[in-house]
């Protein structure tokens, strides 16, 4: 679609657009955050229901153009609900049941792709098409943000090998914050909330269809 006249003058704006989509969906799935360097602030964005699955053989319709995104994603064991006052890194650390590789889904709906504005694309849930959970990773507390090996590979060719490339570099930094939004903005996490921390690989575009690799070489690979 064309992008619209009027656009979200804020990101509290375009949560409000988000929030509006929630609505008018099933609901929630898991949510998306991310920053583009370990001192920025982050910002989200809902994962639908019905939009989180788990790697398997089977395929997956998605639209002619889309990118891949190898990420972090973080399974909440235990609930919190909306509240005033915002939970402490402890309590959300305590609330992880699991950590998994994922492949984010990403597509745009505006005919200005990943170019449209900024505000455009925060309204239109960050690029978000869907997540795909891999193996969980038992082990992702050591995790070396700065030397961690992450690799694309589509129909069995390598298209991206990238070390250090997580932007934000503190994955729990960014998930706690995320936790804090829905709770504090949001109406509360339920148990079973899903939620991915960004990219370790940059964002990479092609046009399906596609068989899709990607690893954290020493812990996990899905396809």
């Amino acid at each position: 679609i064309a992008i619209p006249a009027v656009l979200p003058a804020s990101l509290e704006e375009a949560y409000q657009v988000q929030d509006a989509v929630i609505k008018k969906s099933r609901g929630v799935a898991g949510w998306k955050v991310g920053a583009p360097s370990p001192t920025a602030d982050p910002s989200c964005a809902p994962i639908l229901a019905g939009s989180v699955m788990t790697a398997s053989g089977a395929g997956i319709a998605v639209p002619a153009v889309m990118a891949v995104e190898v990420e972090l994603a973080f399974k909440m064991a235990k609930a919190i609900p909306s509240s005033n006052t915002a939970p402490s890194r402890e309590a959300v650390l305590a609330a992880i049941g699991s950590a998994h590789l994922a492949i984010e889904l990403c597509a745009t709906r505006f005919a200005g792709g990943e170019k449209s504005p900024p505000m455009a694309l925060h309204a239109d849930n960050i690029n978000n098409f869907g997540l795909v959970l891999g193996p969980e990773i038992k082990a992702w507390r050591t995790i070396n943000s700065e030397t961690q090996l992450a690799t694309v590979a589509v129909d069995g060719k390598p298209v991206v090998e990238m070390k250090g490339g997580y932007a934000a570099k503190d994955a729990i930094r960014v998930l706690v914050w995320q936790v804090q939004h829905i709770v504090t903005r949001r109406g509360g996490m339920p148990a079973g909330t899903v939620i991915t921390t960004g990219s370790w690989t940059g964002i990479h575009w092609m046009a399906p269809p596609a068989k899709i690799a990607a690893a954290f070489p020493g812990f996990g690979a899905m396809e």
